[in-house]
């Protein structure tokens, strides 16, 4: 099972994050604040109706490079 678990300072960190960011970025930051309150990949994907592969992508983008790890250097496609 794929999730994290945040220190309060990150998760302060990701709120913040959410107020500053871009509608897509905040969204970026719900998904690693619903990991942390426990929830599982299939639920944070039924709730933000996102495809599981996404939320994965994301935690483990998080979980390698902390909050910086959910900015995007390209658009695809």
């Amino acid at each position: 099972m794929l999730g994290v678990s945040l220190s309060k300072e990150q998760e302060n960190e990701l709120h913040s994050f959410r107020k500053q960011a871009s509608s897509k970025d905040s969204e970026k930051a719900l998904i690693i604040l619903l990991s942390n309150d426990g929830k599982t990949v299939p639920e944070i994907a039924q709730i933000l109706k996102r495809n599981p592969h996404t939320i994965r992508d994301w935690l483990k983008r998080y979980m390698a490079k902390g909050i910086k790890g959910l900015n995007r250097n390209f658009s695809p496609g």
